[in-house]
């Protein structure tokens, strides 16, 4: 497989997106500590009508939510960060989206993933992939991180501390790693560009890859509090719905699920 070239720093396209045209600028580097980090710094430099999009060919400092490191190892993943301005009353919408864009992506490569709430994407039970949405509310910027484990072999994710995969790992194919960057940017784009028709189409889909979670028992660890319970439903804007062991109704905002 020929692999482009990293497209150049600045503007390469524009999109229509709700009726506004959306400049798309890229930003690559060697080495960063975070890609997220990275746009939290320089919002002030990103124009309105901007998407930026900042990838890295290594984190030393990738985060996942709540802080957690990422692990980050050189030349083997895709670290990749969207960031642009908009309602941060939609940012879980976005969040969705970018699940959605790494879904279709694993599927053009052969692989089938499924969806564990709140942002992790599983294939053969193993986390491939990750999606950390963060806001800043002071400008009304959205930035929505993603960590894909592309070409890590089984003795290098021995090192992330979870059972995790990559596309390597499920195909026993390397990929190219600009190839998959292209991919995944491509269903992002097209995602932002048909937002306003077809937002309960996105819901739906993002639903139907955690419907492999209803009925299943799970335990919730959410700020200082453990709940344990079955899962009910998942609301189109994100929640989680627990039935708890005595028969009553936990609604859970964010925290960790084990399953």
């Amino acid at each position: 497989m020929k692999c482009p070239d990293f497209y150049p720093n600045g503007r390469r396209k524009s999109i229509l997106c709700k009726n506004r045209v959306l400049y798309i600028t890229y930003h690559h580097f060697p080495t960063i500590d975070s890609t997220n980090s990275w746009a939290k710094r320089h919002i002030e430099e990103l124009q309105p009508n901007e998407c930026a999009i900042i990838t890295a060919s290594e984190q030393t400092h990738g985060r996942g939510r709540q802080g957690r490191k990422w692990h980050a190892p050189k030349d083997k993943n895709l670290y990749l960060t969207f960031a642009f301005f908009e309602d941060i009353r939609k940012a879980f919408l976005f969040s969705q989206i970018a699940s959605l864009s790494v879904y279709d992506t694993l599927l053009q490569h052969g692989v089938k993933a499924t969806m564990k709430w709140p942002n992790d994407l599983l294939a053969s039970g193993k986390k491939i992939a990750g999606c950390l949405t963060e806001v800043d509310a002071a400008t009304s910027c959205i930035i929505v991180g993603v960590g894909l484990n592309c070409n890590m072999t089984h003795t290098e994710m021995q090192d992330i501390g979870q059972p995790a995969t990559s596309i390597f790992a499920e195909t026993g194919r390397l990929s190219c790693i600009e190839v998959v960057q292209d991919m995944l940017t491509g269903h992002f784009l097209q995602h932002l560009e048909t937002l306003a028709d077809c937002s309960l189409e996105k819901q739906m889909r993002w639903q139907n890859m955690l419907s492999w979670m209803f009925g299943r028992p799970i335990r919730v660890q959410t700020g200082g509090a453990c709940i344990e319970g079955e899962v009910l439903s998942i609301a189109p804007e994100g929640t989680l719905r627990v039935l708890l062991r005595d028969g009553t109704e936990y609604v859970v905002q964010s925290g960790d699920v084990f399953v």
